[in-house]
Protein backbone atom coordinates (compact mmCIF):
# COMPACT_ATOMS: atom_id res chain seq x y z
CA UNK A 1 0.00 0.00 0.00
CA UNK A 2 2.76 2.70 0.70
CA UNK A 3 4.35 1.75 -2.62
CA UNK A 4 0.77 1.84 -4.34
CA UNK A 5 0.27 5.23 -2.77
CA UNK A 6 3.93 6.74 -3.43
CA UNK A 7 3.13 5.53 -7.14
CA UNK A 8 0.29 6.87 -7.67
CA UNK A 9 1.52 10.22 -6.43
CA UNK A 10 4.64 10.34 -8.44
CA UNK A 11 1.92 9.69 -11.75
CA UNK A 12 -0.04 12.35 -10.58
CA UNK A 13 2.81 14.80 -10.52
CA UNK A 14 3.32 14.31 -13.96
CA UNK A 15 -0.57 14.02 -15.29
CA UNK A 16 -1.15 17.66 -13.70
CA UNK A 17 1.98 19.35 -14.42
CA UNK A 18 0.99 18.65 -18.04
CA UNK A 19 -2.19 20.44 -17.55
CA UNK A 20 -2.28 24.26 -18.98
CA UNK A 21 -4.16 25.49 -16.35
CA UNK A 22 -3.81 29.42 -17.87
CA UNK A 23 -6.36 27.84 -20.92
CA UNK A 24 -8.78 26.18 -18.26
CA UNK A 25 -12.19 28.50 -17.56
CA UNK A 26 -11.33 28.75 -14.14
CA UNK A 27 -10.40 31.91 -11.72
CA UNK A 28 -7.46 34.04 -11.73
CA UNK A 29 -7.21 33.25 -8.29
CA UNK A 30 -6.85 29.46 -8.71
CA UNK A 31 -4.88 29.96 -11.56
CA UNK A 32 -2.48 32.40 -9.49
CA UNK A 33 -2.57 29.27 -6.78
CA UNK A 34 -1.85 26.55 -9.13
CA UNK A 35 0.95 28.44 -10.45
CA UNK A 36 2.79 28.88 -6.96
CA UNK A 37 1.96 25.05 -6.43
CA UNK A 38 3.34 23.36 -9.78
CA UNK A 39 7.37 24.19 -8.98
CA UNK A 40 7.29 22.41 -6.30
CA UNK A 41 4.42 20.11 -6.65
CA UNK A 42 7.10 16.78 -5.48
CA UNK A 43 7.12 18.72 -2.43
CA UNK A 44 3.30 18.76 -1.54
CA UNK A 45 2.60 15.27 -2.98
CA UNK A 46 4.91 14.12 -1.00
CA UNK A 47 2.54 15.61 2.27
CA UNK A 48 -0.55 14.34 0.81
CA UNK A 49 0.86 10.92 0.39
CA UNK A 50 2.00 11.06 3.99
CA UNK A 51 -1.25 12.26 5.30
CA UNK A 52 -3.43 9.48 3.19
CA UNK A 53 -0.47 6.84 4.72
CA UNK A 54 -1.08 8.04 8.34
CA UNK A 55 -4.38 8.24 8.04
CA UNK A 56 -4.74 4.58 6.90
CA UNK A 57 -2.37 3.41 9.41
CA UNK A 58 -3.82 5.29 12.49
CA UNK A 59 -7.68 3.54 10.92
CA UNK A 60 -6.70 0.03 10.03
CA UNK A 61 -8.93 -0.71 7.30
CA UNK A 62 -8.07 -1.38 3.46
CA UNK A 63 -8.51 1.76 1.49
CA UNK A 64 -11.63 0.86 -0.36
CA UNK A 65 -13.72 0.90 3.04
CA UNK A 66 -12.74 4.05 3.69
CA UNK A 67 -14.62 7.68 3.35
CA UNK A 68 -12.68 10.54 3.38
CA UNK A 69 -12.60 14.00 3.85
CA UNK A 70 -10.59 16.56 2.06
CA UNK A 71 -11.75 19.33 3.90
CA UNK A 72 -10.88 23.22 2.49
CA UNK A 73 -9.39 21.28 -0.96
CA UNK A 74 -8.62 24.11 -2.99
CA UNK A 75 -6.99 22.73 -6.01
CA UNK A 76 -8.20 19.32 -5.26
CA UNK A 77 -5.09 17.55 -6.09
CA UNK A 78 -5.17 15.66 -2.58
CA UNK A 79 -9.00 15.05 -3.49
CA UNK A 80 -7.87 13.14 -7.10
CA UNK A 81 -4.76 11.43 -5.35
CA UNK A 82 -7.27 9.91 -2.43
CA UNK A 83 -9.24 8.32 -5.63
CA UNK A 84 -5.94 7.05 -7.70
CA UNK A 85 -4.57 5.76 -4.56
CA UNK A 86 -8.26 3.27 -4.35
CA UNK A 87 -9.82 5.21 -1.21
CA UNK A 88 -13.05 4.04 -1.29
CA UNK A 89 -15.13 7.51 -1.13
CA UNK A 90 -13.71 11.09 -1.29
CA UNK A 91 -15.79 14.15 -0.11
CA UNK A 92 -14.39 17.46 -1.45
CA UNK A 93 -15.29 20.51 0.79
CA UNK A 94 -14.13 24.12 0.15
CA UNK A 95 -15.98 27.59 0.91
CA UNK A 96 -14.56 29.37 -1.85
CA UNK A 97 -17.02 29.30 -4.87
CA UNK A 98 -13.81 29.02 -7.46
CA UNK A 99 -11.88 26.32 -6.14
CA UNK A 100 -15.24 23.94 -6.56
CA UNK A 101 -15.95 25.00 -9.37
CA UNK A 102 -11.99 23.99 -10.66
CA UNK A 103 -12.01 20.75 -8.89
CA UNK A 104 -14.92 19.92 -11.28
CA UNK A 105 -13.03 21.04 -14.14
CA UNK A 106 -9.62 19.06 -13.80
CA UNK A 107 -12.27 15.94 -12.38
CA UNK A 108 -13.39 16.14 -16.00
CA UNK A 109 -9.50 16.36 -17.48
CA UNK A 110 -8.02 13.62 -15.13
CA UNK A 111 -10.90 11.33 -15.06
CA UNK A 112 -10.68 11.11 -11.45
CA UNK A 113 -11.71 12.92 -8.14
CA UNK A 114 -13.69 13.12 -5.26
CA UNK A 115 -17.18 11.58 -5.36
CA UNK A 116 -18.89 14.00 -3.64
CA UNK A 117 -18.42 17.91 -3.82
CA UNK A 118 -19.65 20.11 -1.48
CA UNK A 119 -19.98 24.17 -1.25
CA UNK A 120 -19.21 25.56 2.37
CA UNK A 121 -18.01 25.22 5.44
CA UNK A 122 -18.22 22.84 8.86
CA UNK A 123 -21.78 23.51 9.02
CA UNK A 124 -22.37 22.36 5.74
CA UNK A 125 -20.67 19.36 5.34
CA UNK A 126 -21.90 18.41 9.33
CA UNK A 127 -25.77 18.73 7.50
CA UNK A 128 -24.65 16.65 4.26
CA UNK A 129 -23.51 13.89 6.34
CA UNK A 130 -26.33 14.33 8.90
CA UNK A 131 -29.04 13.86 5.96
CA UNK A 132 -27.18 11.23 3.89
CA UNK A 133 -26.29 9.10 7.17
CA UNK A 134 -22.49 8.98 5.96
CA UNK A 135 -19.63 8.90 8.62
CA UNK A 136 -16.15 9.13 7.20
CA UNK A 137 -13.78 7.63 9.18
CA UNK A 138 -11.17 10.35 7.97
CA UNK A 139 -10.60 13.72 7.18
CA UNK A 140 -7.38 15.78 6.01
CA UNK A 141 -7.14 19.67 6.00
CA UNK A 142 -3.66 21.07 4.57
CA UNK A 143 -2.61 24.38 5.14
CA UNK A 144 -6.54 25.58 6.42
CA UNK A 145 -6.55 25.28 10.33
CA UNK A 146 -4.60 28.91 10.45
CA UNK A 147 -7.93 30.30 8.58
CA UNK A 148 -10.90 28.63 10.79
CA UNK A 149 -12.25 31.50 12.06
CA UNK A 150 -14.18 29.76 15.58
CA UNK A 151 -11.99 26.71 16.07
CA UNK A 152 -15.05 26.03 18.86
CA UNK A 153 -17.38 25.77 16.67
CA UNK A 154 -15.54 23.84 13.57
CA UNK A 155 -14.69 21.18 15.96
CA UNK A 156 -17.92 20.99 17.45
CA UNK A 157 -19.26 20.46 13.82
CA UNK A 158 -16.53 17.70 13.33
CA UNK A 159 -16.82 15.68 16.23
CA UNK A 160 -20.88 15.50 15.43
CA UNK A 161 -20.67 13.91 12.17
CA UNK A 162 -18.81 11.05 13.82
CA UNK A 163 -16.75 11.81 17.24
CA UNK A 164 -14.43 8.38 16.12
CA UNK A 165 -13.29 10.13 13.12
CA UNK A 166 -9.66 10.77 12.59
CA UNK A 167 -8.28 14.01 11.76
CA UNK A 168 -5.31 15.22 10.29
CA UNK A 169 -4.31 18.57 10.14
CA UNK A 170 -0.85 20.09 8.80
CA UNK A 171 0.21 24.30 8.40
CA UNK A 172 3.08 25.80 7.53
CA UNK A 173 2.21 29.20 9.39
CA UNK A 174 4.31 28.27 12.69
CA UNK A 175 5.93 30.86 14.36
CA UNK A 176 8.86 29.10 15.29
CA UNK A 177 9.91 29.88 11.91
CA UNK A 178 11.43 33.20 11.20
CA UNK A 179 11.11 33.35 7.56
CA UNK A 180 7.37 32.25 7.71
CA UNK A 181 6.75 34.31 10.52
CA UNK A 182 8.65 37.96 9.12
CA UNK A 183 6.57 37.19 5.96
CA UNK A 184 3.32 36.59 7.34
CA UNK A 185 3.99 39.52 9.11
CA UNK A 186 4.54 41.44 6.68
CA UNK A 187 1.54 40.33 4.60
CA UNK A 188 -0.99 40.79 7.62
CA UNK A 189 0.47 44.47 8.16
CA UNK A 190 -0.20 45.27 4.14
CA UNK A 191 -3.58 43.31 4.12
CA UNK A 192 -5.06 45.39 7.98
CA UNK A 193 -4.65 48.35 5.89
CA UNK A 194 -7.68 47.58 3.29
CA UNK A 195 -9.16 45.38 6.11
CA UNK A 196 -8.93 48.51 8.57
CA UNK A 197 -10.39 51.01 5.89
CA UNK A 198 -13.80 47.83 5.71
CA UNK A 199 -14.35 47.68 9.33
CA UNK A 200 -14.28 51.80 9.33
CA UNK A 201 -16.96 52.13 6.96
CA UNK A 202 -19.22 49.55 8.27
CA UNK A 203 -18.98 50.97 11.91
CA UNK A 204 -19.49 54.11 10.61
CA UNK A 205 -22.44 53.60 8.50
CA UNK A 206 -24.14 51.17 11.67
CA UNK A 207 -23.15 53.46 14.67
CA UNK A 208 -23.13 56.99 12.83
CA UNK A 209 -23.65 58.94 16.46
CA UNK A 210 -19.67 57.66 16.99
CA UNK A 211 -17.67 60.70 16.66
CA UNK A 212 -14.46 60.11 13.70
CA UNK A 213 -11.99 59.19 16.62
CA UNK A 214 -14.40 56.77 18.37
CA UNK A 215 -15.42 54.82 14.85
CA UNK A 216 -11.47 54.89 14.41
CA UNK A 217 -10.80 53.34 18.33
CA UNK A 218 -13.77 50.90 17.68
CA UNK A 219 -12.28 49.81 14.02
CA UNK A 220 -8.77 49.70 15.96
CA UNK A 221 -10.11 46.94 18.66
CA UNK A 222 -11.78 45.15 16.35
CA UNK A 223 -9.83 43.70 14.12
CA UNK A 224 -10.06 40.10 13.13
CA UNK A 225 -14.14 40.23 14.19
CA UNK A 226 -16.09 39.14 11.36
CA UNK A 227 -19.47 42.09 10.53
CA UNK A 228 -21.95 40.34 12.54
CA UNK A 229 -19.75 40.11 15.72
CA UNK A 230 -18.14 43.59 14.98
CA UNK A 231 -21.32 44.74 15.41
CA UNK A 232 -21.73 43.03 18.76
CA UNK A 233 -18.63 43.95 19.74
CA UNK A 234 -19.32 48.17 19.55
CA UNK A 235 -22.76 47.36 20.70
CA UNK A 236 -21.62 45.52 23.29
CA UNK A 237 -19.45 48.56 24.68
CA UNK A 238 -21.59 51.11 24.22
CA UNK A 239 -24.17 49.54 26.38
CA UNK A 240 -21.31 48.75 28.79
CA UNK A 241 -20.28 52.49 28.87
CA UNK A 242 -23.80 53.37 29.29
CA UNK A 243 -24.12 51.59 32.60
CA UNK A 244 -20.73 52.76 33.51
CA UNK A 245 -22.64 56.32 32.72
CA UNK A 246 -25.03 55.56 35.42
CA UNK A 247 -22.19 54.05 38.29
CA UNK A 248 -20.91 57.50 37.55
CA UNK A 249 -24.32 59.45 37.74
CA UNK A 250 -24.57 58.19 41.49
CA UNK A 251 -20.57 59.02 42.21
CA UNK A 252 -21.84 62.26 40.57
CA UNK A 253 -24.26 62.75 43.15
CA UNK A 254 -22.70 61.77 46.24
CA UNK A 255 -19.93 64.34 45.83
CA UNK A 256 -22.24 66.73 45.18
CA UNK A 257 -20.63 68.73 42.35
CA UNK A 258 -22.50 71.73 41.15
CA UNK A 259 -21.37 71.46 37.52
CA UNK A 260 -22.14 68.50 35.62
CA UNK A 261 -22.62 67.90 31.86
CA UNK A 262 -23.26 64.44 29.61
CA UNK A 263 -23.10 64.53 25.71
CA UNK A 264 -25.65 61.57 24.64
CA UNK A 265 -25.97 61.25 20.55
CA UNK A 266 -24.40 64.54 19.95
CA UNK A 267 -26.80 66.58 22.32
CA UNK A 268 -25.11 67.50 26.11
CA UNK A 269 -27.51 67.88 28.85
CA UNK A 270 -27.15 68.55 32.51
CA UNK A 271 -26.93 65.62 35.21
CA UNK A 272 -29.29 67.80 37.35
CA UNK A 273 -32.06 67.90 35.08
CA UNK A 274 -35.02 65.36 36.10
CA UNK A 275 -35.27 64.42 32.38
CA UNK A 276 -31.71 63.01 32.31
CA UNK A 277 -31.88 61.27 35.70
CA UNK A 278 -35.44 60.04 34.90
CA UNK A 279 -33.54 58.48 31.55
CA UNK A 280 -30.62 57.52 33.72
CA UNK A 281 -32.75 54.65 35.87
CA UNK A 282 -33.73 53.16 32.32
CA UNK A 283 -32.29 49.60 32.16
CA UNK A 284 -31.19 48.97 28.92
CA UNK A 285 -30.19 51.14 25.84
CA UNK A 286 -32.43 52.45 23.53
CA UNK A 287 -31.78 50.95 20.12
CA UNK A 288 -31.67 54.24 18.08
CA UNK A 289 -29.73 55.71 20.92
CA UNK A 290 -25.78 55.80 21.46
CA UNK A 291 -23.17 56.93 23.80
CA UNK A 292 -21.25 59.86 22.48
CA UNK A 293 -18.80 61.21 25.55
CA UNK A 294 -19.60 61.84 29.10
CA UNK A 295 -17.44 64.57 30.76
CA UNK A 296 -17.84 66.43 34.22
CA UNK A 297 -16.30 69.27 35.72
CA UNK A 298 -15.67 70.21 39.34
CA UNK A 299 -15.98 73.93 39.68
CA UNK A 300 -13.64 74.28 42.35
CA UNK A 301 -10.96 71.86 40.95
CA UNK A 302 -11.89 72.42 36.97
CA UNK A 303 -10.70 69.12 36.50
CA UNK A 304 -12.35 67.75 33.30
CA UNK A 305 -12.47 63.46 32.50
CA UNK A 306 -13.91 61.57 29.87
CA UNK A 307 -15.43 58.08 28.86
CA UNK A 308 -15.06 57.19 25.10
CA UNK A 309 -17.66 54.53 24.47
CA UNK A 310 -15.00 51.82 23.36
CA UNK A 311 -14.49 49.60 26.10
CA UNK A 312 -12.53 46.50 26.55
CA UNK A 313 -13.03 44.50 23.40
CA UNK A 314 -16.06 42.19 23.05
CA UNK A 315 -14.90 38.68 22.52
CA UNK A 316 -17.34 36.35 21.17
CA UNK A 317 -18.14 33.47 23.20
CA UNK A 318 -18.46 29.98 21.49
CA UNK A 319 -22.13 29.79 21.91
CA UNK A 320 -22.54 33.14 21.15
CA UNK A 321 -20.82 32.69 17.22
Amino acid sequence: MKYDIRQAAQALISQLKAIDYERLPISKYNKRYIARLKPVLSYYMKIYADCLLKGLESIGSSPEEITLIDYGGGSGFLSILAKQAGIGRVIYIDLNPDSVDTIRILKELVNTGPDIILHGDSDTLADWCSANKVKPQLLIATDLIEHVYDLSAFFANLVAIDNKMQMLFTTASTPFNPYVKRRLHRLMTIWEKEYYALRLHYIQLHFPALSPAEAKEAARKTRGLTFPHIHKAVKTSIERCFQHLRSTKRELDRTHLTHRNISLAGKTFRLSSPDRKRFLQHRSLQPDLHIHLLRYQRSDQDQRKSWFPICPVYNPAPTER
